[in-house]
Formats: structure tokens, sequence, C-alpha cells
């Protein structure tokens, strides 16, 4: 008797399903066989399609045919492979600042793919890493924001998307005031406050402009390091109220506008 020929020698399930397997181009007279073992113990059904039980792990099928007098010496064989459901990702804050949350998560064996939800699971969406990313990157934020995230694995089926991890909350760093300008000075020459500085640790860029009370420029400067001595073209300024403006380039990208009063004290 010659081995049956199936539609199909590997097949995978979700979990919890179960399968058909059918005979290629079954032989009127003769009928097919099916087993859970190659000893041919037990036998599972007589047909050309066969209807697996619902299955929770892999499972290999044994199929011979016969014609009712013998059977085929050998046997054709059918794995079913069960995917599994996929583990929720363990997340944790990867990094901060004043308007971005990043974060993160391992692996998950067997995902193909990842999504991220940041509205308590109402939509899940890709990570800014991309589908297959262990990243995700929230901007646009306040200063002290806080965002909560949800993960889950997806895999190469549907069925494997198991329960998304637990929420994990992030919050952005406290919103401050880096750039600070004296609002008065004493430009007398006695080595005390004779110059008014624009004061940052975090400046990358500045465009510094001081202005009459008529509106006139009287001075600028594009480096932190150099301040207003309280002249213009070499020639002492009167006591009064000035008026400067400045824009800067933070550290991290950010563009600072900044409007206020120095008071010009002798």
């Amino acid at each position: 008797m010659e081995v049956p020929e199936l539609e199909k020698l590997k097949e995978s399930i979700c979990s919890g399903s179960s399968t058909s397997l059918s005979v290629k181009n079954p032989v009127a007279g003769i009928s097919y066989h099916w087993y859970d073992s190659p000893a041919r113990t037990k036998l599972l059904f007589v047909g050309e399609t066969y209807i697996t039980d619902a299955l929770y792990a892999d499972k290999t099928f044994y199929i011979a045919s016969s014609n009712g007098t013998c059977s085929s010496a050998s046997l054709a064989v059918a794995v079913v492979s069960v995917m599994p459901i996929l583990r929720a990702p363990i997340v944790s804050v990867e990094a901060t600042t004043q308007h971005s949350i990043t974060f993160t998560w391992a692996a998950v064996d067997g995902a193909t793919s990842y999504k991220v939800s940041v509205d308590g699971g109402l939509t899940f969406i890709y990570p800014s890493s991309g589908r297959e990313g262990h990243t995700h990157q929230v901007e646009g934020l306040r200063g002290s924001e806080s965002v909560s995230i949800l993960v889950k694995a997806t895999g190469s089926m549907d069925c494997q998307e198991g329960a998304h991890s637990a929420a994990v909350t992030g919050q952005t760093l406290t919103e401050f005031d880096d750039i600070f300008v004296p609002n008065a000075f004493t430009p007398n020459g006695d080595g005390r406050n004779d110059v008014v500085y624009v004061r940052s640790q975090t400046v990358r860029t500045l465009n510094f402009y001081v202005y009459s009370q008529w509106g006139e420029q009287i001075f600028y400067s594009p480096n932190i390091a150099n301040g207003w001595d309280g002249t213009n073209r070499g020639s002492n300024q009167p006591v009064g109220v000035y008026v400067y403006t400045l824009k800067a380039i933070m550290n991290d990208g950010r563009e600072v506008n900044k409007k206020g009063t120095i008071t010009l004290i002798r």
C-alpha cells in the first residue's frame, strides 16, 4: 500500500483551537486511519478528513492507508504546532526631560511586534521606535506632566496576543525658568555688579538686546559671556529703566524668548 499524501504536513493553530487535516487526492476503495503515535495503538479516526480535538500543546498525527486486508507499511505524518499566548511585557521609564518621557521594555519571546496605549487601553498604536521596537517616546508635554502607558506583544497570529502590561507612569521634569537676567545693576566701577549678564547653564545660543526708554537699541550681544556695562558707544548711559529682549536656544533644542526691564543705578 502506498503512503497517503496529505494536504498539509504542518499546521499552526491557536491554543485551544482545533484544525482539520485531509488526505490529498484520496483513492476510491481505500480507507485512511488516523493514529496518535507511530505504534498505531490508538485509532483516532477513519476517513479522508480528520478534525482534531481542541489542542493546547503541539501534536503529531500518523496516517495509514488500508484496502481492508493490508495497510501501508509506512505512515504519513502531520505536525500541528500550537502557537503560545505571549506574556505581557515588563515596562519601565527609560528617560525624562521637561517635555518628553521615554518608556522601554525587554523583548518578549515569540513576539513579532508591539503596540502601546497612552489612553488607558482605548486605542493601541505601534511604538515610536517602530512596530518591532522596544521603546516609545511621548513628546510635546509640559513640565511635571504625567503619562501612563500600556504595552502588549503581538505574534504572527492574532490569537497570540496576550494581556497588556501593567500600567507604568512617567512624569516630565519640573519646568523652571532656566534663564535669569538681573533687574538692576550699578555700573559705578567698584567691581561689584558693574555689568549685567544673562545667566544660564543651559543656553546653546543667545541674542541679547538692550533698548533705551525711547526704543533705541544701545547694546547687542550674541555671546552669553558678554554683558552690558551701562555704556553706549563708550558713553555712560543715564540712570533709568532700560528694556531688554533675548532669544535663546537651549541645550534641549527649545527656543526661549524673554523680555523685561533693567534699572541702571549709579
